[in-house]
């Protein structure tokens, strides 16, 4: 007889500022989705990242994408132009619109922390997180909190 297991990715977990206390999970992402707080219920599925892109909910047609991500870069809804860039990553840099001044960085993504602006020291610690997340996903889910 042939056993057949399935096998999931181990959930990562997204914690309000320099925390990882159970009780300041505020995210837990796995398999694609991002679930409020340290639930993996469908019915708490906050967003869905899919072929780089992030759909409402539990979602992955067309007409329910918020940002599509493309060479480095955020976009609003499904779009590619220009215009439409929200977010410019560079390096541990996250910038608003298609810039990459020092003084258009919004965060900085290092050593398992996400830090506001230009910085990182602790007192500017937005979120900290456990495990392998995608950086569009620790944006969006930044900018939420």
């Amino acid at each position: 007889m042939l056993a057949v297991m399935a096998l999931t990715a181990d959930a990562s977990k997204i914690f309000r500022g320099n925390s990882t206390y159970s009780s300041d999970c505020e995210y837990t992402y796995q398999d694609g989705k991002v679930y409020w707080g340290n639930s993996t219920y469908s019915a708490d599925v906050v967003f869905t990242f899919s072929d780089n892109k992030i759909y409402r909910r539990n979602s992955t047609y067309s007409a329910d994408i918020i940002n599509c991500y493309y060479n480095g870069k955020m976009y609003r809804g499904n779009s590619t132009y220009s215009a439409d860039v929200i977010w410019t990553f560079s390096g541990d840099k996250i910038y608003w619109g298609n810039s990459t001044y020092s003084s258009d960085c919004i965060m900085t993504v290092t050593n398992n922390h996400v830090y506001r602006g230009n910085s990182t020291y602790s007192s500017d610690i937005i979120l900290t997180y456990e495990g392998y997340i995608p950086l569009p996903v620790l944006v969006k889910c930044a900018l939420n909190m």
